[in-house]
């Protein structure tokens, strides 16, 4: 940003020294009037007019990226939701899993029990 704050400025004091360098009266044609002014006036106007186009043109883009951005927070939000639901679920298979494994465990040793006692 204070970047392109001194880029702005040095181009400001570039066109201010070419206007002053250009200070002599030229005729402007505005179709219907001829007018005489000062070239300088006409060059500061003319940079002014560029500077305010450049400033909304910038305006517009960085509004269309805010919509874009809210947009894929939305989404990503939602992705997030689904996201933290199946992990949820997953972990609550997990630890069914974990207690059929206990349970399989314990009815296995109880099966080597009973084979030992079975071959004695």
């Amino acid at each position: 940003m204070q970047k392109n704050l001194i880029i702005a400025l040095l181009f400001s004091i570039l066109i201010a020294v070419f206007a002053i360098l250009n200070s002599g009266t030229i005729s402007v044609n505005l179709i219907f009037v001829t007018l005489e002014v000062s070239a300088a006036l006409v060059i500061l106007i003319s940079a002014a007019l560029g500077a305010i186009l450049v400033y909304f043109s910038d305006l517009a883009t960085k509004m269309k990226l805010k919509r874009t951005n809210k947009t894929t927070q939305i989404k990503y939000d939602e992705q997030f939701e689904l996201f933290t639901v199946k992990e949820k679920s997953y972990l609550e298979e997990i630890d069914g899993l974990k207690n059929e494994i206990s349970i399989l465990e314990t009815q296995f040793e109880a099966l080597e029990k009973g084979h030992d006692k079975a071959e004695v």
